[in-house]
């Protein structure tokens, strides 16, 4: 596959991120907990224009169309995603649906009061240039919110994949049975509401083939007039006095600071702990999982041999080189250890309740002008 996600879904014929049945008023109710965690009040979206680039199965567009907005564009690369989305979403608001991959260039100029992009620009080939071509959707004064992913936030995924790798490798596995396999570690994740088996063919069948694209990445790759305002986790404490603004690089530069601090807050969503780390431990931290996430796509397209000393041994400096990660966090990694030793699934005990940050939401104003 040469188009990370499109590719996949087109294959599928579906985009694999609908909810569970039942969790309707739950979607809504944490849709609004996320927005107002990122200061984007419900006046915001009143007569909006809003522009949502990969609407997966179309929970999100329908919850931003019940905001009150003007107007609504859904962009996808994948026609068969565009066509199951017209069959869902009806609605008076008027809204259109355009066919475009935004790992390209940015053809249509049409902007937008908000920009909502989640859950795409981690894994592309570029997400970099995703990333800047979806900035330039944003109107003057407009926001832009996207998420991010890293190696850290991604690593009990990106373990998971492993298992299901050597599991796969013993014979004929399909969803069902990666399904009944992980049953236990569902069970453990609070407020899950996709179903298992979206779950599994998003986040183990569908091949990753792209790169990670963190905070930090985001950051870096933002437009020079674009600001970050909010981030959920918040991972920045802002101790600036507002009587004297910094320059919007200046600014950045602090929210990266603040990220290689704290991203090791990230690992695991239980974890709680407030306390920052040297940021020279943190990067190293970062290395570790970045060898894991590339040693899991090695396993994934069989390019190289599966390495289990390797994997083993990465792991196992997770688990003694970084003493401020928690108790049970390593003991969920010693689990994982045993497993790819033993290959008996007993042996993963500890490691079901082990779920990381996963994707975290960054929002951007396109500054009008700089403060």
């Amino acid at each position: 596959m040469d188009k990370p996600f499109i590719d996949f879904y087109s294959e599928i014929g579906f985009a694999p991120t609908g909810q569970q049945a039942g969790t309707t008023q739950k979607h809504k109710n944490n849709r609004s907990n996320l927005y107002r965690k990122l200061g984007l009040r419900s006046s915001v979206f009143k007569n909006a224009k809003v522009l949502e680039v990969g609407a997966g199965s179309g929970e999100n567009a329908i919850d931003i169309l019940n905001r009150g907005v003007s107007f609504l564009t859904i962009s996808d690369g994948a026609q068969v995603v565009l066509d199951n989305l017209k069959s869902v979403i009806k609605s008076d608001t008027p809204i259109q649906f355009e066919l475009h991959d935004s790992q390209q260039p940015t053809l249509n100029k049409d902007v937008f009061d908000i920009v909502i992009c989640e859950g795409v620009i981690p894994l592309q080939l570029n997400p970099t240039i995703f990333f800047q071509n979806v900035c330039k959707r944003v109107a003057p004064g407009g926001v832009v919110l996207i998420t991010t992913m890293d190696s850290i936030s991604s690593l009990s995924e990106v373990l998971r994949r492993i298992i299901s790798l050597i599991i796969k490798s013993r014979g004929a596995v399909d969803v069902k049975n990666i399904v009944d396999f992980f049953q236990k570690d569902f069970k453990a994740l609070e407020g899950m509401t996709r179903t298992p088996e979206n779950w599994v063919l998003d986040s183990i069948l569908n091949p990753w083939i792209g790169k990670m694209f963190s905070i930090k990445n985001a950051l870096l790759a933002a437009p020079e007039n674009f600001r970050p305002i909010s981030m959920t986790p918040n991972l920045h404490l802002d101790q600036e006095w507002y009587k004297k603004p910094l320059k919007n690089s200046s600014e950045k530069n602090e929210w990266i600071r603040s990220y290689q601090e704290n991203c090791h807050q990230l690992i695991n969503f239980q974890y709680r702990s407030r306390i920052s780390a040297a940021k020279e431990q943190n990067s190293l931290l970062l290395e570790i999982c970045d060898l894991l996430f590339l040693e899991m796509q090695r396993m994934t397209h069989q390019s190289f041999p599966y390495n289990e000393k390797l994997i083993v041994s990465l792991v196992q400096r997770i688990v003694n080189e970084f003493t401020y990660i928690d108790v049970s966090t390593k003991d969920s990694l010693k689990s994982f250890i045993n497993f790819i030793v033993t290959k008996n699934p007993s042996s993963l005990t500890n490691f079901q309740t082990f779920w990381g940050r996963g994707q975290q939401y960054l929002c951007f104003e396109n500054n009008l002008e700089e403060i």
